[in-house]
């Protein structure tokens, strides 16, 4: 493909200096790979749709803890790394988005930061869930720790042929605790915790995991559907 003709991924942006260039080339490189031109979005207040305009598709990237003031909560000493001015402006591109239909996929933090922004809760770490929990945590950077899923809903069943399980990397310590008005659970793991969530009929064009598709080189299928959805709505 050329260059014009590769469908225009907006990545967005970070503040936190452990979570810059050096993490997002995990998003970058892999949807370049896969056929799109992928777009760092810089942070600019009150320009995201000005912004999106200009792209054909979103990816809500992975990163530091969401804000817990953002869903009612004080912060517990396990959550850190917040990133406030990231919150914001990813709370802006993601309304701006569902204004304009265009597809977005949210990684990891993208999840739990569209889930906050729906009216959703986190638990702000695993220890602190009340069920007991998996090893979601895992240390293992290169994503080849793995549990498995089951896939509840048919819009995330389809990208894998129908099937009903999958085995996801794992590499979060915080979690969906309320899931969102508006959104859809579209997979859980063994026990309880929702890992997936699609958009209502409102939205229908948005998909958020939790695991990292960006780092699991024989499985990016979530990609791949951000990017040929990105590709038939232009």
């Amino acid at each position: 493909m050329s260059g014009r003709s590769k469908p225009r991924i907006a990545i967005s942006p970070t503040v936190h200096p452990d979570y810059g260039l050096r993490t997002q080339r995990h998003y970058y490189q892999a949807l370049y790979q896969a056929g799109a031109l992928p777009l760092i979005l810089p942070l600019l207040p009150g320009v995201a749709g000005e912004l999106l305009a200009l792209c054909d598709g979103l990816l809500l990237a992975g990163g530091g803890d969401v804000e817990p003031a953002r869903y009612g909560e004080e912060r517990h000493p396990s959550c850190d790394e917040v990133e406030p001015e990231r919150d914001a402006f990813e709370i802006e591109l993601l309304w701006a988005a569902r204004r304009r239909q265009l597809p977005l996929l949210g990684v990891c933090r993208g999840l739990q930061l569209i889930n906050v922004a729906y009216g959703g809760s986190l638990w702000q770490d695993v220890s602190l869930r009340d069920q007991p929990t998996l090893d979601h945590n895992s240390s293992a950077a290169d994503g080849a720790a793995r549990h498995t899923l089951r896939l509840g809903e048919p819009r995330l069943r389809a990208l894998y042929g129908g099937a009903e399980q999958l085995a996801v990397n794992t590499m979060h310590h915080q979690l969906v605790r309320e899931l969102g008005a508006g959104l859809i659970a579209a997979a859980h793991s063994a026990d309880g915790v929702i890992e997936a969530a699609c958009g209502g009929a409102d939205y229908p064009l948005l998909l958020a995991v939790q695991w990292h598709p960006e780092r699991m080189m024989d499985e990016q299928r979530e990609l791949n559907w951000l990017i040929e959805q990105s590709q038939a709505g232009r």
